[in-house]
Protein backbone atom coordinates (compact mmCIF):
# COMPACT_ATOMS: atom_id res chain seq x y z
CA UNK A 1 0.00 0.00 0.00
CA UNK A 2 1.35 3.40 -0.94
CA UNK A 3 0.52 6.79 0.47
CA UNK A 4 0.96 10.01 -1.43
CA UNK A 5 0.25 13.54 -0.28
CA UNK A 6 -0.02 16.59 -2.55
CA UNK A 7 -0.24 20.20 -1.44
CA UNK A 8 -2.49 22.48 -3.44
CA UNK A 9 -2.20 26.26 -2.96
CA UNK A 10 -0.73 25.57 0.49
CA UNK A 11 -4.30 25.75 1.92
CA UNK A 12 -5.62 22.33 0.89
CA UNK A 13 -4.11 18.92 1.45
CA UNK A 14 -5.41 15.96 -0.55
CA UNK A 15 -4.57 12.49 0.75
CA UNK A 16 -4.88 9.56 -1.65
CA UNK A 17 -4.72 5.90 -0.71
CA UNK A 18 -3.86 3.49 -3.51
CA UNK A 19 -4.03 -0.28 -3.19
CA UNK A 20 -2.75 -2.85 -5.63
CA UNK A 21 -5.41 -5.28 -6.87
CA UNK A 22 -5.68 -8.30 -9.13
CA UNK A 23 -6.75 -7.04 -12.64
CA UNK A 24 -9.58 -9.59 -12.95
CA UNK A 25 -10.96 -8.63 -9.54
CA UNK A 26 -10.64 -4.95 -10.42
CA UNK A 27 -12.64 -5.41 -13.64
CA UNK A 28 -15.38 -7.32 -11.77
CA UNK A 29 -15.57 -4.56 -9.16
CA UNK A 30 -15.77 -1.90 -11.86
CA UNK A 31 -18.53 -3.79 -13.69
CA UNK A 32 -20.43 -4.17 -10.41
CA UNK A 33 -20.17 -0.44 -9.73
CA UNK A 34 -21.42 0.36 -13.26
CA UNK A 35 -24.30 -2.08 -12.82
CA UNK A 36 -25.30 -0.40 -9.55
CA UNK A 37 -25.19 3.01 -11.25
CA UNK A 38 -27.37 1.68 -14.06
CA UNK A 39 -29.87 0.25 -11.55
CA UNK A 40 -30.02 3.62 -9.78
CA UNK A 41 -30.72 5.34 -13.10
CA UNK A 42 -33.53 2.87 -13.87
CA UNK A 43 -35.07 3.42 -10.43
CA UNK A 44 -34.92 7.18 -10.91
CA UNK A 45 -36.59 6.85 -14.31
CA UNK A 46 -39.33 4.71 -12.74
CA UNK A 47 -39.91 7.33 -10.04
CA UNK A 48 -40.10 10.08 -12.66
CA UNK A 49 -42.61 8.01 -14.64
CA UNK A 50 -44.69 7.35 -11.53
CA UNK A 51 -44.80 11.08 -10.78
CA UNK A 52 -45.70 11.83 -14.40
CA UNK A 53 -48.58 9.32 -14.35
CA UNK A 54 -49.66 10.07 -10.80
CA UNK A 55 -53.39 10.70 -10.56
CA UNK A 56 -54.57 12.50 -7.44
CA UNK A 57 -58.25 11.58 -7.63
CA UNK A 58 -60.48 8.54 -7.36
CA UNK A 59 -63.79 7.66 -8.97
CA UNK A 60 -66.49 5.06 -8.56
CA UNK A 61 -69.50 3.93 -10.58
CA UNK A 62 -72.71 2.76 -8.89
CA UNK A 63 -75.68 1.75 -11.05
CA UNK A 64 -77.98 1.61 -8.01
CA UNK A 65 -79.62 -1.61 -9.19
CA UNK A 66 -80.87 -2.38 -5.68
CA UNK A 67 -83.41 0.42 -5.98
CA UNK A 68 -84.44 0.03 -9.62
CA UNK A 69 -84.94 -3.06 -11.75
CA UNK A 70 -84.37 -1.18 -15.02
CA UNK A 71 -81.96 1.66 -15.69
CA UNK A 72 -81.56 3.92 -18.71
CA UNK A 73 -78.69 5.85 -17.12
CA UNK A 74 -75.36 5.12 -18.78
CA UNK A 75 -72.05 6.38 -17.39
CA UNK A 76 -68.82 6.73 -19.36
CA UNK A 77 -65.39 7.28 -17.79
CA UNK A 78 -62.23 7.78 -19.86
CA UNK A 79 -59.05 7.97 -17.85
CA UNK A 80 -56.31 9.62 -19.96
CA UNK A 81 -58.10 11.17 -22.94
CA UNK A 82 -55.90 10.74 -26.03
CA UNK A 83 -53.47 8.86 -23.78
CA UNK A 84 -52.83 12.03 -21.77
CA UNK A 85 -52.95 11.54 -17.98
CA UNK A 86 -53.58 15.29 -17.62
CA UNK A 87 -57.06 15.02 -19.21
CA UNK A 88 -59.77 12.81 -17.67
CA UNK A 89 -63.38 12.47 -18.81
CA UNK A 90 -66.50 11.60 -16.78
CA UNK A 91 -70.06 11.61 -18.09
CA UNK A 92 -73.54 10.25 -17.51
CA UNK A 93 -76.52 10.05 -19.85
CA UNK A 94 -80.11 9.58 -18.67
CA UNK A 95 -82.13 8.09 -21.52
CA UNK A 96 -85.81 8.80 -22.13
CA UNK A 97 -88.25 6.79 -24.26
CA UNK A 98 -85.65 4.09 -24.63
CA UNK A 99 -81.92 3.76 -24.27
CA UNK A 100 -80.89 4.35 -27.90
CA UNK A 101 -79.91 8.02 -27.55
CA UNK A 102 -78.15 7.54 -24.23
CA UNK A 103 -76.12 4.64 -25.64
CA UNK A 104 -75.17 6.59 -28.75
CA UNK A 105 -73.94 9.55 -26.71
CA UNK A 106 -72.12 7.28 -24.27
CA UNK A 107 -70.31 5.57 -27.16
CA UNK A 108 -69.55 8.68 -29.23
CA UNK A 109 -69.35 11.94 -27.24
CA UNK A 110 -65.97 11.13 -25.68
CA UNK A 111 -64.37 10.26 -29.04
CA UNK A 112 -65.79 13.39 -30.67
CA UNK A 113 -64.39 15.48 -27.83
CA UNK A 114 -61.01 13.71 -27.98
CA UNK A 115 -60.64 14.43 -31.70
CA UNK A 116 -61.57 18.09 -31.23
CA UNK A 117 -59.10 18.46 -28.36
CA UNK A 118 -56.37 17.19 -30.68
CA UNK A 119 -57.22 19.50 -33.56
CA UNK A 120 -58.61 22.63 -31.89
CA UNK A 121 -56.94 22.99 -28.48
CA UNK A 122 -54.21 25.33 -29.74
CA UNK A 123 -56.69 27.70 -31.41
CA UNK A 124 -59.74 27.47 -29.13
CA UNK A 125 -60.74 27.25 -25.47
CA UNK A 126 -61.68 23.98 -23.79
CA UNK A 127 -65.09 25.44 -22.96
CA UNK A 128 -65.78 26.09 -26.66
CA UNK A 129 -64.44 22.66 -27.66
CA UNK A 130 -66.83 20.96 -25.20
CA UNK A 131 -69.73 23.01 -26.59
CA UNK A 132 -68.80 22.07 -30.16
CA UNK A 133 -68.56 18.40 -29.17
CA UNK A 134 -72.10 18.49 -27.73
CA UNK A 135 -73.45 20.06 -30.94
CA UNK A 136 -71.61 17.57 -33.17
CA UNK A 137 -72.80 14.58 -31.11
CA UNK A 138 -76.41 15.82 -31.25
CA UNK A 139 -76.19 16.32 -35.03
CA UNK A 140 -74.81 12.82 -35.53
CA UNK A 141 -77.49 11.37 -33.24
CA UNK A 142 -80.32 13.08 -35.14
CA UNK A 143 -78.96 11.70 -38.40
CA UNK A 144 -78.90 8.18 -36.96
CA UNK A 145 -82.36 8.11 -35.34
CA UNK A 146 -85.27 6.84 -37.37
CA UNK A 147 -87.87 9.40 -38.42
CA UNK A 148 -90.48 8.64 -35.75
CA UNK A 149 -88.08 7.70 -32.96
CA UNK A 150 -88.63 10.01 -29.97
CA UNK A 151 -85.73 8.68 -27.93
CA UNK A 152 -83.71 11.31 -26.09
CA UNK A 153 -81.18 11.73 -23.33
CA UNK A 154 -79.72 14.17 -20.87
CA UNK A 155 -75.94 14.59 -20.75
CA UNK A 156 -73.71 15.70 -17.91
CA UNK A 157 -69.97 15.89 -18.45
CA UNK A 158 -66.94 16.59 -16.29
CA UNK A 159 -63.48 17.15 -17.74
CA UNK A 160 -60.68 17.15 -15.19
CA UNK A 161 -57.47 18.63 -16.55
CA UNK A 162 -54.02 19.60 -15.37
CA UNK A 163 -52.91 22.79 -17.09
CA UNK A 164 -49.90 25.08 -17.13
CA UNK A 165 -51.13 28.58 -16.32
CA UNK A 166 -48.74 31.42 -17.13
CA UNK A 167 -48.36 34.13 -14.55
CA UNK A 168 -47.18 37.72 -14.97
CA UNK A 169 -46.59 38.30 -11.26
CA UNK A 170 -43.22 36.56 -11.12
CA UNK A 171 -40.71 36.77 -13.99
CA UNK A 172 -38.78 33.84 -12.51
CA UNK A 173 -41.77 31.47 -12.65
CA UNK A 174 -43.44 31.41 -16.05
CA UNK A 175 -46.08 28.77 -15.35
CA UNK A 176 -48.21 27.31 -12.57
CA UNK A 177 -49.65 23.79 -12.79
CA UNK A 178 -53.28 23.65 -11.68
CA UNK A 179 -56.13 21.14 -11.70
CA UNK A 180 -59.19 22.54 -13.49
CA UNK A 181 -62.64 20.94 -13.48
CA UNK A 182 -64.86 21.76 -16.47
CA UNK A 183 -68.56 20.97 -16.21
CA UNK A 184 -71.19 20.97 -18.97
CA UNK A 185 -74.69 19.55 -19.16
CA UNK A 186 -77.82 19.26 -21.27
CA UNK A 187 -81.09 18.46 -19.51
CA UNK A 188 -81.68 17.87 -15.82
CA UNK A 189 -79.02 15.33 -14.78
CA UNK A 190 -77.56 17.07 -11.76
CA UNK A 191 -73.91 17.30 -10.78
CA UNK A 192 -72.70 18.35 -7.32
CA UNK A 193 -69.39 19.43 -5.86
CA UNK A 194 -69.25 17.96 -2.34
CA UNK A 195 -66.67 18.78 0.32
CA UNK A 196 -65.49 16.35 3.00
CA UNK A 197 -67.42 18.30 5.65
CA UNK A 198 -70.69 17.72 3.77
CA UNK A 199 -70.98 21.16 2.20
CA UNK A 200 -72.16 20.88 -1.39
CA UNK A 201 -72.95 22.98 -4.42
CA UNK A 202 -74.81 22.10 -7.62
CA UNK A 203 -72.51 22.79 -10.56
CA UNK A 204 -74.95 21.88 -13.35
CA UNK A 205 -77.87 23.97 -14.60
CA UNK A 206 -81.22 22.25 -15.18
CA UNK A 207 -82.77 23.22 -18.49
Amino acid sequence: QEKDEKNIDDNLTVTMHMQTMDPVKAIKMLKGALTNIQKMKIEEQKKEKEVENYVDFYYEEDKNLDCRKTMEDLPCIINKVNGDSKINYFSIFDGHNGIISAKFCKDNLHSILAKMLKTEQKTSTIEKIIENAFVKCNTDLMAKLEKNNESGTTASLLLLTQENLKTKNSPKINKIIKRILYCANVGDSKGFLIKKNGEHKQITTDH
